[in-house]
């Protein structure tokens, strides 16, 4: 029988805690949390938190922004955003405290504003300082071994005879440790601006890879794997850099703005380019299915698959064009990692087939290596926008090559080696709201397209939207909302989101979405369909205390494999429901040193046929501590029981500034974090941090993978610094 007294006293300690120490609130909103509050639950990419870095180092002018700009932050919704322009129209608030006393705002809305925006006035000023420097420098190692350290790799050489060149047998040749690198993982980053010019430079290597590679695409480097040594000599030795670099100008030049290096592109809703943390459903209901149009940006993030390497420009509206006009192109290549197999025809390679494409990023095996660099992309787009009063419509286009075909597996994926793409995006608003929406075209017919309307009545707000994505739409760079949102294809849906004040400080939103998968796909065997809701209670019982409750539910088709009569392997559907339950109270009293929260949640996992039902439950105590103003620490204590990977439970971690960790917890367990950050002045901080997984259920985490740890303990410190100038 199950116990809930981890639980119940936790949740006893976050009661007593607070009257013992007093508790005091951090004075400053802490950017993890307003990810967390955000509701991006499984999955939150990099680039998010630096996009709001940038938001911290250069706060946007509330009186000289758009709906348009204001919504690209998290969590503010069309409606909102349309909300706060009317009020800075209307009242010209001089202070974010003008805000408290609005119906329409909730305390997460108002830490997001103060973090993020300004109210200086700022006619005409770029408002960037005229120097800044910003260096941060952060290495990370795990306590315990991985396997790919540890487990050597070996060739089998054909020993021959000099003279005769006969095979007189083999000799095993050592090869070295599976991960050909340290186990530290560093990062680098030196961001320069000056005036209207900007500049980046980001380093990383993640455990594993080595600085500089030197190896051959030949091998196929299955252990033991037989070599001839005559064949050697005419094999090709590759070199290059076994991490990742990346580097970015952007010059804003009257009327041009010019962008040389790595950029992101994000353009309409993002079925042609979209934004790698937009598309997903989360605890904004009337934000998520809307994508904050945000053109070419410098990229100053680490993931090593959405954003382009070239050149592009911003012709702004005015001087050179029309002042509705506004017209972006740009220019990439970039060498990306890809699975091949040769094609051969009586007897003789013709040309290689590329099965799949490496988005990780990762170098630290031979195979890694192997797969480096084989697939060359070329890539030309642009974007054209005509504003007309508050409306907007855009027309997006691009085209790509590959040097090398990929081939699909099934009939309507992609096979080929060019791509064409096109898209028709519109914005525009009316009395009670606003409509917007994406229709996109590839060359060869397939469809894929999202309408919604955000829509403001009286004491509530609603945005309803449908999208339908064909099975055989292809845009390796779209992203798009729904269940698959970096695969916008084979999907139809339709979604209903609601926000509304039930009474002073309490707020509830919640949606639904109901969608198929109408083909059957290589991740899918079987056409699916399913619905999914949520509902969040968000309720300011004090000042100081602050409840959140949240219900998401999904009913859906599952593919599982069972056997006939005959013993014969097939596929069937059975209905599957995934409950996840939790309850998350904060106390944050008025200039107070100490932030306490805890959360009870419950996951269950239910089916309609012969698969056992599942349950999982999870707690924690967090407490965050400022002594000083310049230094704070940080721990957390968690609790986790999940009997299964369907009832995992993720949990959202604050950890060293600029990074994110989000992780799913299976099994039983504990884990907890410490955290000490010092900032000795405001151009300097260091930070430190150790997380620590311990497992009751299992003696090797992570079994059979490279990854693999034996022991059932797994802990990572990372130490950061940075600097400001």
């Amino acid at each position: 029988m199950k116990t809930y007294f981890p639980q119940v006293l936790l949740f006893c300690l976050w009661i007593i805690l607070p009257h013992i120490l007093f508790a005091q609130l951090p004075t400053e909103a802490e950017l993890e949390r307003l990810l967390e509050e955000m509701g991006s639950e499984e999955e939150v990419d990099q680039s998010i938190i630096d996009l709001l870095e940038g938001y911290l180092a250069q706060p946007l002018p509330l009186y000289n922004t758009t709906v348009e700009k204001l919504v690209e932050l998290p969590g503010v919704s069309l409606q909102t955003a349309a909300r706060i322009i009317e009020f800075l129209q209307t009242e010209s608030p001089s202070n974010f405290e003008d805000f408290a006393g609005l119906d329409w705002i909730d305390s997460y809305l108002l830490q997001l504003l103060s973090a993020f925006t300004t109210l200086e006035l700022r006619q005409g000023a770029s408002g960037k300082p005229p120097l800044s420097i910003q260096l941060r420098s952060r290495v990370t190692q795990d306590v315990q071994k991985r396997r790919g350290f540890s487990e050597k790799e070996y060739r089998l050489l054909i020993r021959r005879d000099l003279l005769t060149g006969d095979s007189t047998g083999l000799d095993t040749i050592a090869l070295g440790s599976r991960y050909l690198g340290t186990e530290q993982g560093i990062l680098t980053r030196l961001l320069l601006g000056h005036d209207r010019i900007s500049a980046g430079i980001t380093f990383e290597k993640d455990p594993g890879e080595e600085l500089i590679y030197r190896d051959t695409a030949e091998f196929t480097y299955n252990n033991f794997e037989k070599v001839d040594p005559q064949e050697l000599s005419s094999f090709t030795t590759r070199s290059g850099f076994g991490g990742f670099l990346s580097g970015h100008l952007v010059a804003e030049l009257e009327p041009a703005t010019i962008f040389l290096g790595d950029y992101s592109a994000n353009f309409g809703q993002g079925l042609l380019f979209g934004r790698t943390f937009g598309g997903r459903k989360g605890s904004s209901p009337t934000r998520d299915p809307y994508n904050g149009r945000g053109g070419l940006q410098g990229y100053r993030s680490t993931g090593e698959r959405y954003f382009f390497r070239g050149a592009g420009i911003i012709l702004g509206r005015g001087d050179w064009l029309p002042s509705w006009l506004e017209v972006t192109g740009f220019y990439s290549q970039r060498s990306l990692a890809a699975s091949i197999i040769p094609q051969t025809e009586g007897g003789a390679d013709t040309e290689v087939l590329v099965t799949s494409i490496r988005d990780n990023g990762l170098l630290r095996t031979r195979r890694d290596i192997r797969r480096a660099g084989r697939l060359t992309e070329q890539i030309i787009g642009g974007n054209i926008s005509g504003h007309i009063s508050e409306s907007r419509i855009g027309l997006t286009a691009s085209t790509g090559q590959y040097d090398s075909p990929l081939g699909g597996t099934l009939p309507y994926d992609f096979h080929g080696s060019q791509w064409d793409l096109a898209s028709l995006d519109f914005e525009t608003p009316f009395a009670a709201g606003r409509t917007f929406g994406e229709f996109a075209l590839t060359g060869n017919g397939a469809f894929a397209g999202i309408v919604g309307t955000a829509i403001r009545l009286s004491g509530i707000d609603l945005t309803l939207s449908t999208r339908y994505y064909q099975t055989s739409f292809f845009s390796p760079y779209g992203v798009g909302f729904g269940e698959s949102p970096a695969n916008p294809r084979n999907e139809f849906g339709l979604y209903l989101g609601v926000r509304t004040r039930l009474f002073p400080r309490a707020f509830l939103s919640f949606y639904t979405d109901i969608y198929r998968l109408p083909e059957a796909t290589s991740t899918v065997p079987l056409p699916v369909s399913g619905i999914d809701a949520m509902g969040l209670f968000e309720y300011r019982i004090t000042p100081a205390l602050q409840l959140q409750a949240r219900l998401k539910t999904e009913k859906r088709d599952d593919v599982i494999k069972t056997e006939d009569e005959l013993g014969r392997g097939i596929e069937q559907l059975v209905d599957r429901i995934i409950a996840n339950g939790r309850i998350t109270a904060i106390w944050k009293p008025h200039d107070s040193p100490i932030e306490i929260r805890a959360r009870l949640e419950q996951k269950v996992a239910r089916y309609s046929n012969s698969i056992e039902d599942a349950d999982g439950t999870l707690s924690f105590l967090d407490i965050q501590w400022k002594p000083l103003s310049t230094v704070r620490f940080g721990s957390r204590l968690i609790l986790f029981n999940a009997e299964r990977s369907d009832v995992r439970l993720y949990e959202f971690e604050q950890d060293v500034p600029g990074r994110l960790t989000n992780i799913a917890l299976s099994g039983e367990g504990r884990r907890f974090y410490l955290m000490a950050e010092w900032s000795p002045e405001e151009s300097f901080s260091i930070s430190a941090r150790y997380a620590e997984t311990w497992y009751a259920d299992r003696e090797i985490i992570s079994e059979g993978s490279l990854q693999e740890i034996r022991g059932n303990l797994s802990g990572r410190w990372t130490l950061q610094a940075d600097w400001k100038w």
